[in-house]
């Protein structure tokens, strides 16, 4: 895929944590077939029937998911490269957290996990620089 630049370039608009989440729960809800927006995620999760079968509708959900959270992170001040770092603090201190779980089979964190924050919020203060 290839960033627009003159798009990227345009004003971003303003971030709005709630509507970006609005807009994040709408997708997840379509990637699940939910058709009652009211119930909750792990309810709608648990009442659905498993399927190994990807399909196109699951495929478009997700790319849209996608689609809206690299819109919100624009808005929000992010650069693709400041995206590629954070995702990639994000991935390197979730693999941290590989193997721990507790009794349920929920992965959990380490005692000496170190979360991606302090990196996070180095990438966000050169948002502006």
């Amino acid at each position: 895929m290839r960033i627009n630049q003159s798009q990227w370039d345009n004003p971003r608009g303003q971030f709005d944590p709630n509507s970006a989440a609005a807009m994040i729960i709408e997708e997840s809800l379509e990637l699940v077939g939910a058709a009652n927006p009211r119930g909750t995620a792990r309810l709608l999760i648990k009442d659905t029937p498993k399927s190994s079968v990807a399909t196109v509708d699951q495929f478009d959900a997700l790319l849209d998911s996608l689609y809206i959270t690299i819109g919100e992170l624009h808005k929000f001040g992010a650069t693709p490269a400041a995206m590629v770092d954070g995702l990639q603090a994000v991935h390197n201190a979730n693999l941290a957290k590989l193997g721990t779980k507790d009794s349920t089979g929920k992965v959990t964190k380490p005692d000496n996990f170190i979360g991606p924050e302090a990196k996070l919020q180095a990438i966000i203060d050169r948002f502006d620089s």
